[in-house]
């Protein structure tokens, strides 16, 4: 046997020019294999092994292309030139995953050299090869951080090759994973989540979410890509008749202490249940323990705590969810939530609409005044002080409060005066605002040293004004004027 078609020797011999340019390494490879068409060595078998693994040596995992400057473009050349060939196809990608969430200039050469689309080759030529496929998963994530790689995928149809595989490895628990992190990366993208609806992937991350109850992989990357499809309404029906609703809250049941499988079920919920048919689908008794127990272990977590509010006030609004509610210690944790995060005007606007549904109950409203409402309720309305909603829903859950005279000391201490002489000021023309805050000095007027107080403070001049300017309603200029003799 020549040196040229020994084993060793030429092992040997391509290990000497591996600093070689990676074009001429191709050329020889496919000089080899031409080679080896016409008169293939009687130790064949030994001789394609150790080649492979020479060639794998190109784009090791021991970062050889960094040692010796081998760029993106040049591993999609190698792809290229060896599609055939899993084990350089799978280190291949695993390089490209590697170097994709590097930098943002890795990304752009990903999409530059077409990688996107010989990955999706590589998928499409080896579907049954779970290592291929596994692999290829991993590195679309990791690509589609980029928005323009992003649409790439989808463009080569890299949705239906993450289908696919998870299709043909229903039962395995790894690419499932990666698949559902693959697409949850992509579904970032508006486009790229009516495509997932429309190919019925839906269904896909939702089976793989009921087959793999107890992997905390799984059941997170799922329902990240479930939490970007529910803001998308068109995929509220599909996710709903899929019993996904009930599996988000079986997973955050199952993964109490997971941060992300909560936030994640938090933000699904909280982005389906302004539908009624998805209200009525979550309503059912016990279904609230998860939200309230995500409240309780991640207290710091703004984005849970604001999703876990905006579930709470629409559900609260129901008599039996209320004392579940309530029962779960839920007007404690929306306090502590508008505590922690007083500057998240979403948040805080949500517990007050909570507020307004416990006030009908008088146990609520005195559980909610020792927890300290009045000074979040003032406090807030401080902080936003043109934000209609909350001065709306905020006046009118404390003019609740000052009908009580127990209430009024601790709204006056907190500065309630003069926070409802600038309400007033400050919506001079939004007639719920104006009643609820003259109704407001009117009771704390009641109190003489807090008559004295709102006098100083010209809430007299004000109460005027709210008298000029609705003259032609007689409610409200009734209201005023009760207000106004009461304080002089």
């Amino acid at each position: 046997m020549s040196d040229e078609l020994n084993p060793k020797k030429y092992l040997k011999k391509m290990n000497q020019k591996l600093q070689a340019d990676l074009q001429k390494k191709i050329q020889e490879v496919e000089r080899l294999q031409s080679i080896l068409n016409t008169k293939p060595p009687t130790n064949f078998q030994l001789f394609e092994r150790q080649t492979i693994k020479l060639l794998e040596g190109i784009i090791t995992k021991k970062d050889y292309h960094k040692k010796h400057n081998i760029t993106i473009s040049d591993i999609a050349q190698f792809m290229s030139s060896f599609p055939n060939n899993y084990l350089i196809q799978i280190d291949s990608c695993f390089v490209l995953q590697k170097l994709a969430i590097e930098s943002e200039k890795n990304q752009n050469e990903v999409l530059n050299s077409k990688a996107i689309g010989l990955i999706i080759k590589a998928m499409n030529n080896f579907p049954n090869n779970e290592q291929v496929q596994f692999i290829c998963c991993g590195a679309l994530r990791n690509i589609a951080i980029s928005y323009s790689n992003k649409i790439e995928i989808r463009n080569v149809e890299g949705i239906q090759a993450i289908m696919k595989a998870m299709t043909n490895f229903s039962t395995n628990e790894m690419i499932q994973s990666m698949a559902c992190s693959a697409l949850m990366m992509i579904s970032f993208d508006n486009e790229n989540k009516t495509q997932i609806r429309d190919l019925e992937a839906i269904e896909l991350i939702i089976r793989s979410i009921q087959n793999f109850p107890k992997s905390q992989q799984i059941q997170k990357n799922a329902c990240g890509c479930l939490m970007n499809l529910s803001f998308e309404a068109s995929c509220h029906q599909i996710i709903r008749e899929l019993s996904g609703i009930e599996l988000v809250i079986q997973s955050m049941n199952n993964f109490p202490n997971v941060q992300s499988i909560q936030n994640e079920g938090c933000n699904i919920l909280c982005n389906m249940i302004f539908n009624n048919e998805n209200q009525m689908e979550f309503i059912q008794s016990g279904r609230m323990n998860p939200i309230l127990n995500a409240m309780k272990n991640f207290p710091k977590n703004e984005d849970l705590q604001w999703k876990a509010c905006g579930i709470l006030s629409m559900t609260s609004q129901i008599r039996g969810i209320q004392q579940e509610i309530v029962d779960g210690k839920g007007i404690e944790l929306i306090i502590n939530a508008m505590k922690n995060f007083p500057k998240n005007e979403d948040l805080q606007w949500k517990g007050f609409s909570s507020f307004g549904n416990f006030l009908s109950n008088s146990g609520n409203q005195n559980q909610m005044v020792q927890l300290g409402a009045i000074q979040i309720l003032i406090d807030t309305m401080k902080n936003f002080p043109t934000n209609l909603t909350i001065n709306t829903q905020g006046s009118g859950t404390l003019f609740h409060f000052a009908m009580k005279q127990e209430n009024r000391k601790i709204i006056v201490e907190s500065g309630g005066i003069e926070m409802t002489i600038q309400l007033l000021m400050n919506f001079s023309m939004d007639q719920n605002i104006q009643v609820a805050g003259c109704t407001i000095l009117y009771n704390l007027s009641c109190v003489p040293e807090y008559k004295v107080k709102i006098q100083q403070l010209n809430g007299i001049q004000v109460i005027q004004t709210v008298i000029n300017n609705f003259s032609n309603n007689p409610y409200i200029k009734s209201t005023a004027m009760n207000t106004l003799n009461n304080i002089r």
